[in-house]
């Protein structure tokens, strides 16, 4: 039999449910209330201060959340099953106050915590419940406003001789088809003719007359029956600016010529030639008018009648054509002048139109814009045209933007339709210069006239602001209404789509993230991000923040569109939750990661794409997290809860996925709601949430109760050097009542305690030491102050009272229930040198005393507890590579163990004999061994050494602290006699 000596080089690993012989060394069976550290070795976890008593929150499970603003701005808040929400300073307690704006409270009533979803981004804290349906406002107020019944008639060209013709129609009459005529072919014939018609010799016709002045020439464009002239109804025409008869036919226009040419008739008796003039006549058709008919005659007198010189002709429409047409109104003003000489205006031509629309239908409302005429009516109506170059109508639809005038009315709207496709479609609203006022402007895109475009805020996440004054407001965000384009072009976002539809509602937001300068939000499977937002994130300033859930327009793709993605499966994969990691944005459904990534610099809605990357079970009761390099996330496992590590995630292959809880397998009980964590310090700590009334009504002295595993918060040490994992720790905290819920802000782990009472408390544990934190006057070997290791810390300092024995303190009413003091030893800490350092106290009445007089120094009251470690059995163990082979073959008969301290006080180690009753040592430094101002016995570094002598698999040794000081354990070194039976082949 040999001697043999082995060393556990630390205890930094935590606590592992294998067997004890596959252990690695470090590992322990339990660890309780201890904070592993690469440098510091295995510590007694830091105590906590009792910051305040948050009265009138109750104890049923509800909504925590907390909000960090930066420099010493740090809350956090609650939301209340009915809505109300309440907000807390984290260091003092304090409540702020809160003000609802509008409804909010109604959006954030719930019934189950994690309903509600809670992300701050700088000085915006949103919040979502899950359980309400998005909603679109119906009711009219706030969408676009009905276009009503209108048409512009623009002028495209100023041209003579023409007829600027309109033919008007109400939609919704079935109309009739009419014929109206036009003459195409006119005839003209001198009535009676020439005095010389009747003459034997002339051979030329009734065109000749003796007057070889040929005094008759003429060149007339005349006007028969012209719209809207105002003379009286003649039997001939005779008029040139224009002649009314009575035949029903309108506008014929046309040009008269009477040429006459001298010619030789015959001579005289004495030779000489005598002459007569012939006329040629001719009649050239300008406008056929309307409802001129073949065999139409009527009398024309042309020529100058002042002097005689006028001549009386017949004109016949000898033939006409027929055009079918189901206008209403055949609006046909007067033809412009032929007359080159005269000025042709658009007012002009304008007003002809205006007048002649009016003399058809009186209940037109026209009002000249420009080079157009506006026309509007009570019902709907159609307008067209037969002259499109002279004349452009732009009712509600136009096919191009070309013939769009630069003048119109403001807020104008049409409907540009470039295809038969009714994707390209989209819509324009003229925005005047001057506003209100009708004229010059330009046309800006716009939504389709009558649409849904609002969002109901009150169905959409809500936010929480603070105020310049430091209070706070609670109200729905903001949210952009659409702008451009209709449910094709633009469509509703996807959580919107059913809205309208059959279904009748939207789909809730299952919870808001922020990425890539957008907010995310979820819905069932569906991804949109918002717009990217604007400044006014940075802080909530004058208008704060609105956000856009829709397309800048429907006429082309822009990079800062909103974009709407969908995440598919083969099964239901409804998202949860999400965090940002480098590859992009990973996305948790219950059963699998999808991850929302980019090729680009810059997310649009052309290069995001959402991959499925992994398929875990997934708990949606709590956030992943992120631990640097990698994620986090939780999953129950039946009745246990399990933590997973995925790294090495990429756009290319799926992430590498470890189970970090797999050392304390079935260790978690299921139910996990929180993770809080601190990359900085590799700390991840997971909490129940579960009041005491959830499993036990009667916390007190219930034995089986005092053992339930959700007493405790399991943590989880974690130290990465390069690639290599080096720790990976798990154990458990227990205070003095149930975590409702924690979380860590900047080194400091906050958490508010349950103990089945009406008010609850908030506690702080500073994972450094910080100014706040509670330290012994006591100087160190290395002139630093030690800690003070109790649960609940008050300075009571102020309420110290002497009465001639002990010196008394009321208990804070957090430390006492009114008939007892909350489970746990009641020590008492003076902060003074030279004095009895601390004390247990006894109690009596709501009263701590301590005997002597310590008025006027510094005081510190709280609740001892115990550090407690499990060692494993000890094997001689054997390091082959990477691994440990512990050999449980041979007998090894331990001797002693010497346990390695770092900076420790009081404690003491159980030996736990299978054949021998257990024994317990306690370790104290006497103030002999170290120096004067030391009162605490409080050692940088020491050696417990504890005599054991037994086989090894007789005995297990438990580590215990349970006093105010500090306590490290380093490493232990046993020595025993080693035999090995066997030999090694």
């Amino acid at each position: 039999m040999a001697g043999i000596k082995q060393t556990v080089p630390n205890y930094i690993f935590g606590a592992s449910n294998q067997p004890d012989q596959l252990k690695i060394p470090g590992f322990v069976n339990e660890a309780i209330n201890i904070y592993p550290d690469v440098t510091e070795g295995c510590e007694k976890r830091h105590g906590t201060r009792h910051i305040n008593t948050l009265t009138g929150v109750g104890t049923t499970e509800r909504t925590w959340f907390a909000m960090d603003h930066g420099n010493d701005e740090r809350f956090i808040g609650k939301v209340d099953a009915n809505g109300n929400v309440r907000i807390w300073e984290c260091e003092t307690g304090d409540e702020r106050t809160v003000r609802e704006t509008g409804d909010s409270s109604t959006y954030l009533t719930h019934s189950a915590a994690e309903d509600i979803q809670v992300i701050t981004i700088n000085d915006y804290t949103y919040i979502v419940n899950r359980t309400i349906d998005t909603a679109m406002d119906y009711t009219g107020a706030t969408t676009s406003p009905e276009q009503g019944n209108k048409a512009f008639v623009d002028l495209s060209a100023i041209a003579y001789g023409k007829q600027y013709s309109l033919n008007i129609s109400y939609e919704n009459v079935s109309n009739v088809s009419k014929v109206i005529t036009r003459a195409t072919k006119l005839s003209i014939k001198w009535d009676p003719g020439g005095n010389r018609r009747d003459d034997e010799e002339n051979k030329s016709g009734p065109n000749v007359d003796s007057d070889d002045s040929c005094k008759y020439n003429t060149r007339e464009i005349r006007t028969i029956n012209a719209v809207g002239s105002t003379r009286s109804v003649e039997d001939h025409a005779k008029f040139d600016d224009g002649d009314i008869i009575d035949l029903p036919g309108k506008n014929l226009r046309f040009e008269v010529s009477m040429i006459g040419t001298p010619f030789v008739a015959g001579y005289k008796g004495d030779g000489e030639p005598y002459y007569r003039a012939f006329y040629d006549i001719n009649i050239d058709l300008l406008h056929g008018g309307e409802y001129w008919r073949k065999g139409d005659t009527f009398h024309i007198q042309i020529g100058d009648e002042q002097s005689g010189r006028d001549t009386l002709h017949i004109v016949e429409v000898e033939e006409h054509e027929e055009i079918e047409t189901k206008a209403d109104w055949l609006i046909r003003p007067e033809p412009t002048t032929h007359d080159g000489s005269q000025v042709l205006t658009a007012d002009k031509i304008l007003d002809s139109l205006k007048k002649e629309i009016l003399r058809h239908q009186g209940d037109f409302t026209i009002e000249k814009i420009g080079s157009g005429l506006l026309l509007e009516n009570s019902v709907p109506f159609k307008v067209d045209t037969t002259e499109s170059n002279l004349l452009s109508i732009i009712g509600n639809d136009v096919h191009t933007v070309a013939g769009l005038p630069t003048q119109c009315q403001g807020g104008y709207v049409v409907k540009v339709s470039n295809s038969s496709l009714d994707e390209d479609d989209y819509y324009l609203n003229f925005t005047t210069d001057l506003s209100g006022v009708s004229g010059a402007g330009t046309w800006v895109e716009t939504v389709a006239p009558e649409s849904k475009n609002h969002i109901l805020p009150e169905t959409m996440p809500h936010q929480i602001v603070k105020n310049t004054d430091g209070t706070f407001d609670v109200k729905p965000m903001v949210w952009e209404d659409r702008l451009a384009g209709d449910n094709t072009t633009n469509p509703k976002p996807t959580f919107l789509k059913g809205f309208g539809s059959g279904l009748g509602i939207g789909s809730p937001i299952s919870n808001i993230l922020f990425w890539r300068n957008r907010l995310v939000l979820l819905s069932k499977n569906n991804i949109c991000l918002t717009q990217p937002l604007k400044s006014g994130i940075l802080s909530p300033g004058e208008g704060g923040q609105i956000y856009d859930v829709w397309g800048k327009s429907a006429i082309a793709l822009s990079p800062g569109d909103a974009i709407d993605v969908t995440a598919t499966s083969n099964q239901v994969c409804n998202l949860w939750h999400g965090i940002e990691v480098n590859a992009g944005l990973m996305l948790f459904s219950e059963y699998e990661q999808f991850l929302l990534t980019t090729d680009s610099d810059v997310v649009t809605p052309e290069t995001v794409k959402v991959k499925r990357v992994s398929s875990w079970s997934y708990s949606q009761r709590c956030s992943p997290i992120s631990l640097g390099n990698s994620i986090a996330f939780c999953d129950n496992a039946g009745r246990h809860s399990r933590l997973f590590e995925m790294s090495n995630i990429t756009r290319e292959t799926e992430p590498l996925v470890t189970e970090l809880s797999k050392p304390i397998t079935e260790s978690i009980p299921t139910g996990v709601k929180s993770i809080a964590e601190s990359r900085e310090n590799g700390l991840v700590v997971l909490a129940h949430h579960s009041p005491y009334s959830v499993l036990n009504p009667d916390p007190i002295g219930d034995a089986d109760h005092c053992n339930s595993p959700y007493d405790y918060v399991y943590g989880y040490k974690y130290f990465t050097s390069g690639s290599k994992r080096i720790q990976s720790a798990w154990f458990k905290w227990k205070f003095p009542g149930r975590v409702l819920w924690h979380t860590i802000i900047r080194d400091t782990y906050y958490l508010i305690l349950d103990n089945d009472l009406p008010n609850v408390r908030l506690l702080a544990m500073d994972l450094i030491r910080k100014e706040s934190s509670f330290v012994y006057d006591t100087v160190g070997e290395h002139c630093d102050l030690y800690r003070a290791y109790l649960d609940e810390m008050h300075d009571v300092t102020a309420t110290g009272v002497y009465d001639g024995v002990n010196t008394r303190y009321p208990i804070p009413d957090s430390l006492y229930t009114g008939s007892q003091v909350t489970p746990g030893d009641l020590w008492v800490l003076y902060k003074a040198q030279g004095q009895g350092s601390r004390y247990k106290a006894t109690w009596s009445g709501g009263e701590a005393y301590i005997p002597g007089n310590h008025t006027g120094t510094k005081t510190i009251m709280g609740f001892a507890y115990d550090m407690k470690l499990k060692l494993p059995v000890i094997y001689p163990t054997k390091k082959t590579g990477d691994a440990y082979i512990a050999d449980t073959t041979s007998t090894l008969t331990v001797h002693r163990c010497k346990l390695n301290m770092g900076i420790s006080g009081a404690f003491s180690v159980i030996v736990n004999s299978k054949d021998r009753s257990d024994y317990s040592m306690d370790f104290e430094a006497s103030t002999q061994h170290t120096h004067g101002l030391n009162i605490n016995n409080i050692l940088h570094s020491q050696i417990a050494e504890v005599p054991i002598y037994q086989l090894n698999t007789n005995f297990k040794l438990e580590f215990n602290s349970n006093n105010p000081t500090p306590c490290t354990l380093n490493s232990m070194t046993w020595e025993g006699d080693y035999n090995t039976l066997y030999k090694s082949v």
